[in-house]
């Protein structure tokens, strides 16, 4: 705990509840839907049979796996513990991370939600520390967050819109895909 860098996003989600926890409870489907409607790469998929821990990617600059440690979509709370790579700019990054990720209802707005993103990274020494710490390597780090979850609010307000009309259409899908989608459509 020597060195550590925290990082917090706060936002809203153009999504329910309900939508939100069917693709936390399915990361594979969430980043497929990503790929499909914002045309960059992503990709997720589990490493164990109860779906807690899982890799992903986002193109060639961002990879890691990750364990949900504590919590669920009905307390809408969830940790993960993980170890990820970044490449930002000219470095390329590496190390354990914890992410806490809290969402609820934003008041007022149906089917919108607030959420809180806190990262927690351990830098492996003193030099990498004080260049992750420095403001302008924070907002470069926090755009490259910034940039997934925009993806995924672009995401879901093609899909609260007319973007899915065509979605079960494509050739894209899988069989076991498509009736996951339309189970995913009926949700609210």
């Amino acid at each position: 705990m020597e060195y550590r860098v925290i990082y917090t996003i706060e936002d809203e989600l153009p999504i329910s509840e309900e939508r939100l926890a069917y693709l936390l409870a399915d990361l594979p489907l969430a980043a497929h839907l990503i790929s499909y409607f914002i045309k960059e790469p992503y990709t997720a998929e589990y490493i164990d049979a109860q779906h807690t821990h899982f890799k992903g990617t986002k193109g060639k600059r961002l990879r890691g796996d990750a364990t949900l440690i504590s919590g669920s979509s009905i307390e809408k709370r969830l940790f993960y513990f993980g170890y990820g790579v970044a490449t930002v700019a000219w470095w390329t990054l590496k190390g354990p991370a914890l992410m806490d990720f809290t969402y609820a209802p934003a008041p007022g707005k149906s089917k919108v939600l607030k959420y809180k993103m806190k990262l927690l990274v351990f830098p492996g020494n003193g030099v990498i520390n004080g260049i992750m710490n420095l403001g302008l390597f924070k907002k470069v780090v926090l755009s490259k967050v910034k940039e997934v979850l925009q993806d995924i609010t672009k995401t879901a307000t093609k899909l609260a819109g007319g973007g899915s009309a065509d979605l079960l259409k494509s050739k894209e899908w899988t069989p076991e895909e498509k009736k996951k989608i339309e189970e995913f459509l009926k949700l609210p």
